[in-house]
């Protein structure tokens, strides 16, 4: 297509025109002053008492600068720090209750981290989530580092939507960006004491301040949060070597800044960090157990229970997960010819080993053990241009330029991950395929014989035997290199667009290595396809462009709209959970999201409205898919399959409300409907299998909802502050703070099996706090209703389900000093 000469020259009058126009009312020169010159909000007034009924700007990092949230192009949600303590948010699950479709659940050995419903099989370390998490500016790509503990935080910052332009790929649903504290100008800091049920004892510490003169502060921040597990563990035999009770926890951290203020023309901060994470069983319960199986596991633990929702696990085998992380960070900033330029330098060493009861029950059946090394550094460069007229001289208006480059290595060194089938695995099989008025098989070995494939003899020798073992060792190297950058031009006063491209090339290479270590002849180990392999020449080597594009309009301070599409990309890469030497099980590709999103902006002096509206398709979605062996055990073949096409469309929106310095309000509200376009390979439970009917035995799930994924979700918070008589010539407050949370109806299996679907459930907490000078005291309670919430659910063999039930009610006091 061909535009004549006249055309365009006629299209530069029409803009020459309503720039003149628009200059007559405001300068563009101090229009663009106003925009890209960012005042950072002063810090509130002690323990968060707000002096006027004015909210503050937050001023957010999304784009690699500060800017305010108000004029970014994102669905973005903050948790600032007075959020954080007034209400005792001291970990991921519980901050992200308040953040509109984002969920994140833990349990010993299950993390589950989704945005928009989107998530991932936490059980394959080959998997990487499309939910990323930032600490201080560094992505980080295992999810052990989402269990980390909330301590010494300025404010959480979640985006939703693809975030590839800016912090590259496996951020396809969004990142959660946590920002701890900087030194300050003054010396300040805070203690705090917490008490309470289930064993809660957490101590907190943070201060810092300059060091002799301005240019140079440090800032140190410790944790000590110890929690007793709230779900007994009813094993007693003798042989169990599971914990007891289930769901202890016990986290303890370090950290340390140091800022340097003129240093080689510019600034540095320096951040070393140490955390630790023991926790102590998951916390399974299992229900819906088959009668003859209630009887057998009953003999091999008399304690044995199998009433749901009721706290109490039996479980007989080790079951923990430790983490251990060290980070250390260096992040340097100077103007230069006045360009801003950044550098982030970025070492973390995750040590990890995790033990797991795979069957659930007090039999010696399945379990197994795991454990890895992950280093990971990663180098990041960033120059941002001062203010330019048009773009580089070209066309109307002023913009600003961001250019970066991007190095990562990370690696996974497996240690080993075992299986173990243990003598009573035959026993559990045979009873689970029982009708339910049949009588126990007089032979075991005889009646499963058949259905394993394998000779009774075989499993008799097994049965009596030590247990079969098989050891898979996973090792996996990737090197990440980028280049990206972004534009932000504001043609006219109203009117802005913002560009984004990041190329990025990502090279991987794993080796594999499976080996049966218990003798000969393991028909276990034959049945359920756990074969003898090695594989030390996968590699995989792909380059994605992700480009960003975003038109903005914001006639006025308390108004913006923006819309906006992007691209995203999570990287392909090797099946860490092969059993066996199949090319289509060892590797996968690629996934791709798009993403369209209509956000509103409102910010008046008293209150703030986000509404954020989004489609996020995604297509060759990376599914682990598992087809069960005739014995109806929950392993078997399984494969990572670019097999889905999914969709999630909805809103989310916060408000913000403060009609008077005495209250405030803080809601979000979420819809998501989410959709399998195609995904006929879904995983079955095991007593409800191919329920489609066709020839493939797993389970078509096009055409359903996501797991996990409820339709409607909110939260709400209000805080009510009142003044008491002066005490010592100091007036004492007195808080008191109501809330919910709420979640619709959901499936919490990946089978998307509605027999056992979680109902639509309120959550109440509330806080009554005294607060005088720089001390506050505060009673709190959460889940007051007493909710039974289910986390997750899963079969391991047939004839019983387990499941895993969020926190019941916990009430704890907490003392804090703040100077």
């Amino acid at each position: 297509m061909r535009f004549s000469t006249g055309l365009i020259q006629g299209l530069l009058q029409q803009i020459r025109r309503a720039l003149i126009g628009a200059a007559a009312a405001t300068s563009m020169a101090g229009f663009a002053q106003e925009l890209y010159s960012i005042e950072l909000p002063a810090s509130d007034a002690p323990m968060g008492m707000a002096q006027a009924t004015s909210l503050e700007e937050i001023v957010v990092w999304a784009q690699k600068r500060p800017a305010a949230m108000q004029q970014v192009p994102l669905s973005i949600s903050v948790l600032d720090e007075n959020t954080l303590s007034q209400w005792a948010i001291t970990d991921m699950p519980s901050a992200m209750r308040l953040i509109p479709n984002v969920r994140m659940s833990e349990a010993g050995y299950f993390l589950l981290p989704r945005v928009r419903g989107f998530g991932v099989d936490q059980f394959n370390k080959g998997f990487e989530p499309p939910a990323g998490l930032a600490i201080d500016g560094i992505a980080y790509s295992r999810m052990d580092y989402f269990a980390a503990a909330l301590f010494d935080l300025e404010r959480i910052e979640v985006y939703r939507g693809p975030q590839g332009t800016t912090f590259g790929k496996n951020t396809t649903a969004g990142v959660i960006h946590l920002i701890s504290k900087n030194p300050g100008d003054e010396f300040e800091g805070q203690a705090s004491l917490q008490h309470g049920q289930w064993g809660r004892q957490r101590l907190e510490l943070g201060l810092g301040g300059p060091l002799g003169g301005r240019d140079w502060g440090l800032r140190l921040a410790a944790l000590r949060d110890e929690q007793g597990g709230y779900v007994r563990n009813s094993a007693v035999s003798e042989r169990s070597q599971a914990p007891n009770p289930l769901r202890a926890l016990e986290r303890e951290g370090l950290r340390l800044k140091l800022l340097g203020r003129n240093v080689l023309q510019g600034e540095l901060l320096l951040k070393a960090e140490h955390m630790r994470i023991d926790v102590a069983g998951s916390g399974t319960e299992i229900f819906a157990v088959k009668p003859a199986l209630q009887q057998a596991l009953a003999q091999h633990d008399p304690g044995s229970d199998f009433q749901r929702g009721n706290y109490v696990g039996t479980i007989d085998a080790p079951d923990f997960r430790k983490t251990r992380i060290s980070t250390f960070g260096a992040h340097w900033n100077s103007t230069q010819a006045n360009w801003e330029l950044n550098a982030e330098l970025g070492y973390s060493l995750l040590d990890n080993a995790a033990a797991l009861d795979s069957d659930q029950t007090a039999a010696r059946a399945i379990w197994g053990d795991d454990g890895d090394r992950s280093p990971s550094l990663s180098l990041e460069l960033r120059g941002l241009s001062p203010v330019l007229e048009g773009v580089f001289g070209w066309g109307p208006g002023y913009s600003r330029v961001l250019l970066g480059s991007y190095l990562q290595r990370r690696d996974i060194d497996g240690k080993g991950s075992a299986a173990r089938f243990g003598a009573d695995l035959v026993e559990l099989v045979a009873l689970g395929e029982l009708d339910e008025a049949s009588p126990p098989p007089p032979d075991l070995a005889e009646y499963v014989s058949p259905l394993l494939g394998v000779s009774a003899a075989s499993l008799e020798l097994g049965m009596q035997g030590e247990p079969e073992e098989a050891v898979r060792e996973f090792n996996q190297q990737a090197k990440t290199q980028a280049l990206f950058g972004s534009l932000n031009w504001q043609f006219l006063p109203a009117w802005s667009v913002d560009l984004g491209l990041r190329f990025s090339q990502e090279k991987k290479s794993a080796q594999l290595r499976q080996s049966h270590s218990s003798a000969p002849p393991n028909p276990l180990l034959t049945v359920f396809n756990i074969e003898e392999y090695e594989r030390q020449d996968l590699h995989r080597d792909e380059s994605q462009l992700a480009p960003r594009i975003a038109l903005s309009y914001q006639a006025q301070d308390s108004f913006a709209a923006f819309l906006h599409w992007a691209r995203g990309f999570r990287g392909g890469g090797f099946n860490a959970f092969s059993f066996r030497d199949r090319d289509e099980e060892l590797g996968f590709g690629p996934e791709q999201a798009t993403d369209w999103g209509l956000d509103l902006k409102f910010h008046w002096p008293r209150s703030r409205l986000n509404l954020s509206l989004f489609r996020l398709a995604v297509r060759d979605f990376q599914a682990l898919t598992r087809i069960a062996p005739p014995s109806g055990v929950g392993l078997g073949g399984t494969q990572v399959e670019n097999a889905a096409k999914a969709i999630a469309q909805g809103f989310e929106a916060d408000l913000y409300w403060q009609p008077r310095a005495y209250f405030r309000l803080r809601a979000a509200l979420g819809f998501i409907h989410s959709l399998y376009k195609s995904f006929p390979n879904n995983s079955c439970f095991l007593d409800n299998p191919n329920t489609d009917g066709d020839e493939d035995e797993r389970c078509d799930a096009s055409g359903k909802a996501f797991a996990f994924t409820p339709r409607w979700e909110g939260s709400l918070l209000g805080l009510w502050t009142s003044s008491l008589p002066a005490i010592g010539g100091k007036h004492p407050r007195l808080e008191l703070g109501l809330g919910a949370d709420y979640q619709s109806r959901l499936i919490p299996n990946l089978s998307l099996d509605e027999r056992y679907a979680q109902d639509a459930v309120w959550r109440w907490r509330a806080s009554l706090g005294l607060i005088h000078w720089r001390w506050s005291l505060r009673i709190h309670g959460e889940n007051l209703s007493d909710e039974a919430v289910v986390m997750y659910q899963d079969q391991a063999l047939k004839g019983y389900v387990f499941e895993i039930l969020e926190a019941p009610r916990r009430v704890f006091a907490e003392l804090r000093y703040q100077f």
